[in-house]
């Protein structure tokens, strides 16, 4: 839970989340033998939501699987911030 103070000094308290996204695509791979595998990160994206709400239902999809999962922080909170992180990374071998 995050407080924020306004200008009368009134205190008020956010729910605040973060979710991390990890979009993994494959760069140039060959080789044999042992190889070492090289991880870029080719661009970072931050998004931040704000609600009404003292609890957020997040749904994530890939392909046909689908997920929902319902955040729930103190029922006291004014709002829900949600964070989310989308990093875009690239696996190679050179």
């Amino acid at each position: 839970m995050t407080y924020v103070y306004t200008g009368s000094g009134e205190r008020v308290a956010y729910n605040f989340y973060v979710v991390h996204l990890i979009n993994v695509t494959f760069g140039r791979l060959g080789g044999s033998g042992a190889i070492p595998l090289v991880f870029r990160n080719l661009n970072a994206t931050v998004y931040q939501y704000s609600f009404n709400n003292p609890s957020v239902t997040v749904y994530a999809r890939l392909g046909s699987l689908e997920e929902s999962r319902t955040l729930t922080g103190s029922p006291n909170a004014q709002g829900s911030v949600v964070v989310v992180k989308v990093s875009q990374i690239e696996v190679g071998t050179g």
